[in-house]
């Protein structure tokens, strides 16, 4: 983690569980963190506690929704601003809906695949065209993957065609997903892996 201190990541999904011990982690080690949430006073509380308890870096909170693009954009022009612009991406904001795939009300499935699918392909479109825009050519994203998104009800491999991003690099992503053979072809390095050690690896 040496070469990562004084350097700034943005964690999103941030205000409570792997998020916020993620975020908690990188500040540990040096890093200059924003915290990006809905429960923005909830990452406030981690401010504190990371100075309180004499973290090498910094924990910075950021109020806003993965599903709402001009969020995202403010999110990111702020930490450019304020930081000199992000580094690292850990794109974990997810939400579950306890209903079959059946039985799920539309609402709260625009709702998963809005969270899930479309504010992680946005928050990555715009951190990619930030790092480029600044020359950054060490950056790394991280998708935090997620198994559980419907109830058991229905089995799993029916939202194959349909799951969000983190699952999408989980199974077969040649057929699903080309986001990391797009970051291998525009020279940057990409891998997935997870509970099925993934296959896709490499750079232009």
């Amino acid at each position: 983690m040496e070469r990562w201190q004084g350097r700034v990541a943005i964690v999103t999904g941030a205000s409570a569980g792997i998020g916020a011990a993620i975020v908690k982690l990188l500040a540990e080690n040096g890093m200059k963190v924003v915290g990006f949430a809905r429960r923005k006073e909830r990452v406030e509380e981690l401010a504190v506690e990371a100075k309180s308890a004499g973290f090498k870096g910094e924990i910075h909170a950021f109020g806003g929704d993965v599903r709402v693009e001009d969020d995202i954009k403010r999110a990111i022009q702020w930490t450019r601003e304020k930081l000199g612009g992000p580094d690292v991406l850990v794109s974990n904001a997810g939400v579950v809906a306890f209903s079959g795939l059946t039985e799920i009300g539309t609402e709260d499935l625009k709702k998963v695949l809005d969270t899930n699918l479309v504010g992680a392909c946005m928050f990555t479109r715009e951190i990619v065209q930030d790092m480029k825009s600044r020359g950054v050519n060490d950056g790394h994203i991280f998708h935090i993957n997620r198994f559980g998104l419907f109830s058991p009800k229905v089995r799993m491999h029916i939202l194959r065609g349909c799951a969000p991003v983190p699952i999408l690099f989980q199974h077969g992503w040649p057929q699903h997903s080309q986001l990391p053979r797009h970051l291998c072809l525009c020279g940057w390095k990409a891998r997935s892996e997870g509970g099925h050690r993934g296959v896709a690896e490499g750079a232009a």
